[in-house]
C-alpha cells in the first residue's frame, strides 16, 4: 500500500492524466427493492445503468491536470450500478459496506435519494436492518403481541412503524429496553450497542458472555474487536452515537464474520451434573447462511456480454499444475469493464446470481491511467510528478499488455503479449491510447497493463442506417455503433472498435480541436501559438490549420493552409507608433472588438493615411499582428474561394444588387462582419443574416465580400463582410428598447443604463454618451455578448415616450393595423407584422419594475382638454407603412398633450 503523510489532499497539475481508482464496488444483481425503505418512508433507491460500454465514461479529449494525493480520497472513489448510486455518494467514507448493505437490501436511502452517512443511525432503524439482514434481504413476515413490550413504540409518532422489527429482535435477545418499560426508538445507537445486537445474531449469547450487567460493554468491545465488527473504524469512539456510514460499516463486518454456537458437555461440580457450554466457530459467516452468498477474492482476467447481460471470468489462484483456476459471474446488468486487471471481490449467490463486484483495496493499491505514448519502456520505473511507479519485471517494455476486455491485443493472427510488442507497432496503437497500469497483488509494483486501442478518421458518410469513417470502418451500421448527438459528415472522430468494448458495440467519440500554426517543434511534441502538445501523428513546423486532438495528443490534421478563424475586420488605425513602434488598429477579431498591435512586417498597414475598412486574414508573430488584404481574386485561404457581393435576398446573398446573379448560401456559424448605419460595426452568425427576412437588401455597390465553399455547385458562405452603407440593420437582426432608468455616468467615461426590451432588462454599460432616460434605442447584441447602442431614428427625428421624442397619438387599431397622428402629421394606417416589436411603459412610474409593463395593449389615445389628444405612442418605420418598433405608454397621467394636423 502506497504510504502518503498528506492529511490534506494536494492537487497539482500533471504532464498527464493520473486516477487512482478503487473502482470499488459495482452492483450487479438487479432486485424487487421494497417500497419500505431504511427509515420507514415509501421510496426506491434507482441506480443509473450504462446502457453502453463506455457511456459515461468518456475518453479525456484534453490533458486533465490533476493529481490527487490523499489515499483516503482514492479508496472513495467508487464506479455504482443499480440500487447503490446516492445523490450524496461523495460523502460516504465506507463506500464498500453501503454499497453491499444496499445490494443486499439492508439499507436504503431518503425520498431525495440521498443517504445521509453523516446522520446518527436510530435504534428503530438498525432493528429494522438487522430483521431483514437475518431474513435473507427479504422483509420478513413478522407479527406483534397484542400488549407490546415497550410503552413508547406502538404510540410514538416515526416509530409505530418499527414495532415489528423491535419486538422481533426483542424475543431473539438482540435488543432490549432503556429501562422503565421504555424503548427510546428515536434514540441514537452507539457502537458498544450495535456491536452487542450483531454479536448476538451471530449467535453470542448475551448472559453467557456477559452482555449484560455493569461490565457488559467492556465485555462488547472486547469480543467485537476479535470477531472483526470494527474492521476499518479503527479509533471509533464507542460510546458516541454512531453514523449512518459507521453502521453500514460494522454490519457489513458482522456478514462477514463467522457464526458461532455451543456445544453442552455435562460435568461434575460440588458433587452435581451441571451443563458446561463451550463455544464453538461455525463453519460458516452470516452472509453464507442467510443469503447463501459467497466471497470470491481474485484478479478479473476476462470481460463479455451475451443476451443474458455481461459476463466476467474471474482468475482466483492456480491448481496443483500450476493452471488457473477460474470463477465465471454471468447475468451482470452494469458494465464490469472497469475492473479488468484489477484484484477484487466478487459477492454472489450462483454464477448467474451476482449482489456486486468490488475492488480488492488490498492488492489493487495503486491504478495509474496514462497513455501508450507517455511510457518509455526502456525504464524499470515510471515517474509522474514526483510519484515513482515500479515493475516486477526488467522494465515497462516486458509488462503484460491485455485489451480493455482483457483479452491479448493482436497484429493480425499474431498476439502482442506485452507492452513492448504493442507499442512498436505504432501503425495499429495510436501513441495515444489510453494506458492503465495496474498493482494487483499489493506490493505496488505494476502488475499489467490494460490497453484500449483507438482509431481516428473523418466521418465520409453518415445516414440513419450506415456510418463510414475514413480509414477506420465503411459502412458500418448505425445501430452497432455508440455515437455522439449530433455526429454529422466531416466530423474529426476517434472509434474505439466493438473488440474492445465488452457489448460488442463500435464506440465513436468527436474529437475536440485546436486552430492555429506550428510555431516550433521538438521531439514528439509541437507548439501551436504559445501551447505545447504532444503529438501522435507528423506535424511539422509552420503547418497551419486544425488540429484534432485526443488524451492531449495531437492525433489528426486539417493542413489547410488557414480557417475562417484566421479572419478579421479592421474597422480603422492609428497614424502614428506606440513605443514599440507598432500601429494600433481597432478589428473586430474572434467574437470581439478590440485594438491589437500592427506588426512592422504586416502587408496592411498605415502609411500616409489611416487605414479603414479592410476584411483581411491575419497570423500574430512577436506579440502583433500581420495583416493580409482578402480580395475578391485572393482569400488568403487555401480551403476558400472569395467573390464580390452586392445584395440579400430570401436568407441567401448574391453577386449583383436586387438579388440577381450568383446565388451564395449561408452556413449557420458562418462569421459575418457587418457595417451599418454608415459608422456602426457589428459581429453576426451566419443564422443571424440568413433571417434578414424575405425582402431585398442591396448592399454598398461593390463593397462587400464573401469566403465560401463549392460542394456539388453549391456555393456555402463561412465568413464575409456586408457593408450596409447609411442602411440601418434589418429588424430581425436589431432589437429595440427604451431607457427605464436614469443614465448615470461613472469611472472611465461609461454610462450606466437600464434598457427595457419588451421581455427583458439589461443593464448597459457604454462609452457612448448623449442617452436619457425614457428614450429609444435600437441595439444588436455581437457575437462576444456586448451591445452596439444607437439612438432610435425614424428617418432623422430621435424617438422615444416623453415630450420633446416625436410622439403620436394612437387614433385607432386593428389586431393588425394602427393608426397614428399628431400636430405635424395627419392620421396614418401602420401595419403590425410579425417582425413588429411592441414595447409598453408607464412613464407615470418611479420605479424600474413598475415602467416596465409585461403584457400591456394597444389603447387608443385618451382625450384631453381643447380638442387635444394625449401622445402615446412612438415607433421605427421598418419600410413602407410596416412597423418595426412600436412603443405603447400606458399610462397617460401628466403626459403630453397635442393637437391633430387634420
Amino acid at each position: 500500500m502506497i504510504k502518503i503523510s498528506l492529511i490534506v489532499c494536494t492537487f497539482v497539475f500533471l504532464k498527464k492524466t493520473i486516477r487512482w481508482v478503487s473502482h470499488a464496488f459495482f452492483c450487479l444483481k438487479q432486485r424487487s427493492w421494497k417500497e419500505e425503505i431504511f427509515v420507514g418512508v415509501p421510496c426506491k433507491i434507482r441506480g443509473k445503468l450504462r446502457s453502453k460500454a463506455l457511456r459515461g465514461k468518456e475518453f479525456p479529449q484534453k490533458k486533465v491536470l490533476s493529481l490527487v494525493l490523499c489515499v483516503a480520497v482514492m479508496l472513495s472513489v467508487m464506479v455504482m450500478g443499480a440500487g447503490a448510486a446516492f445523490s450524496d455518494q461523495d460523502k460516504i467514507e465506507n463506500t464498500e459496506a453501503v454499497d453491499a448493505c444496499s445490494v443486499l437490501n439492508i439499507i436504503g436511502g431518503y425520498p431525495d435519494g440521498s443517504y445521509k452517512p453523516e446522520g446518527n443511525i436510530k435504534r428503530s432503524e438498525i432493528t429494522k436492518m438487522i430483521c431483514v439482514a437475518l431474513n435473507g434481504g427479504e422483509e420478513p413476515t413478522l407479527g406483534t403481541p397484542a400488549t407490546p413490550t415497550f410503552s413508547d413504540v406502538r404510540n410514538t409518532p416515526n416509530a409505530a412503524w418499527a414495532e415489528k422489527y423491535i419486538e422481533s429482535c426483542v424475543s431473539q435477545g438482540i435488543v432490549s429496553g432503556v429501562g422503565g418499560g421504555r424503548f427510546s426508538p428515536n434514540g441514537n445507537v452507539t457502537a458498544s450497542q450495535l456491536s452487542k445486537m450483531l454479536l448476538v445474531s451471530l449467535g453470542y449469547d448475551s448472559d453467557i458472555e456477559g452482555y449484560t450487567g455493569n461490565a457488559w460493554d467492556m465485555n462488547v468491545n472486547v469480543r467485537a474487536t476479535q470477531v472483526g465488527l470494527y474492521k476499518g473504524l479503527e479509533g471509533v469512539d464507542v460510546s458516541a452515537a454512531l453514523t449512518r456510514d459507521n453502521a453500514a460499516q460494522m454490519v457489513w463486518n458482522a456478514l462477514q464474520a463467522k457464526e458461532v454456537k455451543y456445544e453442552y458437555t455435562l460435568v461434575s461440580e460440588n458433587g452435581q451434573l451441571v451443563s458446561k457450554p463451550t463455544l464453538v466457530e461455525k463453519d460458516i459467516t452470516l452472509l453464507e447462511d442467510k443469503y447463501d452468498a459467497t466471497i470470491t477474492t481474485g484478479v478479473v482476467t476476462n470481460v463479455d456480454y451475451n443476451s443474458k447481460g455481461y459476463t466476467v471470468q474471474i482468475q482466483t489462484g492456480v491448481d496443483k499444475t500450476n493452471q488457473p483456476i477460474y470463477v465465471n459471474l454471468s447475468k451482470l446488468t452494469n458494465d464490469p469493464t472497469d475492473l479488468v486487471g484489477k484484484s477484487v471481490k466478487a459477492m454472489y449467490k450462483d454464477a448467474d446470481e451476482v449482489y456486486g463486484i468490488y475492488v480488492n483495496a488490498e492488492n489493487t493499491a495503486t491504478v495509474v491511467e496514462t497513455t501508450l505514448g507517455d511510457l518509455d519502456l526502456s525504464k524499470s520505473e515510471y515517474k509522474l510528478d514526483g510519484v515513482t511507479y515500479k515493475v516486477k519485471t526488467d522494465d515497462f517494455g516486458a509488462v503484460k499488455a491485455v485489451d480493455a476486455l482483457g483479452n491479448p491485443l493482436k497484429n493480425g493472427s499474431s498476439e502482442l503479449k506485452t507492452l513492448d510488442a504493442v507499442k512498436t507497432d505504432g501503425t495499429i496503437f495510436s501513441k495515444a491510447s489510453k494506458v492503465v497500469l495496474i498493482d494487483n497483488t499489493g506490493d505496488e509494483k505494476i502488475d499489467i497493463a490494460v490497453v484500449t486501442p483507438v482509431a481516428f478518421g473523418e466521418i465520409t458518410y453518415l445516414n440513419a442506417k450506415n456510418i463510414t469513417v475514413k480509414g477506420v470502418m465503411t459502412n458500418a451500421k448505425v445501430e452497432d455503433c455508440d455515437i455522439y448527438k449530433d455526429a454529422a459528415k466531416g466530423d474529426r472522430v476517434a472509434v474505439v472498435k466493438d473488440t474492445y468494448v465488452a457489448d460488442d458495440s463500435t464506440v465513436i467519440t468527436k474529437l475536440d480541436s485546436v486552430s492555429g500554426k506550428v510555431d516550433a517543434t521538438k521531439t514528439g511534441e509541437a507548439r501551436i501559438d504559445g501551447t505545447w502538445y504532444d503529438t501522435a501523428v507528423t506535424v511539422g513546423l509552420d503547418d497551419k490549420g486544425e488540429f484534432f486532438l485526443y488524451n492531449g495528443y495531437i492525433v489528426d490534421v486539417d493542413a489547410t493552409g488557414g480557417s475562417i478563424a484566421d479572419t478579421a475586420f479592421i474597422i480603422s488605425s492609428s497614424t502614428s507608433m506606440d513605443v514599440d513602434g507598432n500601429y494600433q488598429a481597432k478589428v473586430m477579431i474572434n467574437g470581439e472588438t478590440k485594438v491589437v498591435p500592427i506588426h512592422k512586417d504586416s502587408p496592411v498597414k498605415p502609411t500616409s493615411s489611416a487605414i479603414a475598412d479592410k476584411y483581411v486574414t491575419y497570423e500574430v508573430k512577436d506579440g502583433a499582428y500581420k495583416f493580409t488584404e482578402i480580395t475578391s481574386s485572393d482569400s488568403g485561404l487555401d480551403e476558400y474561394s472569395a467573390a464580390q457581393v452586392n445584395s440579400y435576398k430570401d436568407g441567401r446573398i448574391y453577386a449583383n444588387a436586387s438579388g440577381s446573379g450568383d446565388e451564395y448560401l449561408i452556413d449557420d456559424d458562418a462569421v459575418v462582419y457587418v457595417k451599418y448605419n454608415a459608422d456602426k460595426y457589428a459581429i453576426l452568425s451566419g443564422k443571424d443574416v440568413a433571417g434578414w427576412g424575405d425582402k431585398v437588401k442591396d448592399f454598398n455597390s461593390n463593397k462587400s465580400l464573401v469566403l465560401y465553399k463549392t460542394s456539388d455547385t453549391m456555393k456555402k458562405i463561412a465568413g464575409a463582410f456586408i457593408d450596409l452603407g447609411d442602411e440601418k440593420m434589418p429588424a430581425s437582426t436589431v432589437s429595440y428598447g427604451v431607457i427605464v432608468s436614469d443614465v448615470i455616468r461613472a469611472t472611465d467615461d461609461k454610462y450606466e443604463f437600464t434598457l427595457w426590451n419588451g421581455t427583458d432588462t439589461i443593464d448597459v454599460v457604454t462609452s457612448d454618451s448623449g442617452f436619457a432616460k425614457f428614450q429609444a434605442v435600437e441595439y444588436v447584441k455581437n457575437s462576444d455578448g456586448t451591445y452596439d447602442i444607437d439612438a432610435a431614428k425614424n428617418g432623422t427625428n430621435n424617438v422615444g415616450a416623453v415630450q420633446g421624442f416625436n410622439l403620436y397619438s394612437i387614433m385607432d387599431h386593428t389586431s393588425t393595423v394602427v393608426q397614428m397622428a399628431n400636430d405635424q402629421n395627419t392620421a396614418k394606417n401602420y401595419n403590425l407584422t410579425k417582425d413588429t416589436q411592441i414595447i409598453y411603459v408607464d412613464t407615470s412610474a418611479d420605479n424600474v419594475e413598475d415602467i416596465c409593463v409585461n403584457g400591456g395593449s394597444i389603447e387608443n389615445a385618451s382625450p384631453a382638454p381643447e380638442g387635444k389628444y394625449y401622445r402615446n405612442a412612438s415607433f421605427v418605420i421598418d419600410s413602407g407603412s410596416d412597423l418595426a418598433f412600436l412603443i405603447v405608454i400606458t399610462n397617460t397621467d401628466g403626459a403630453y398633450p397635442g393637437s391633430i394636423k387634420k
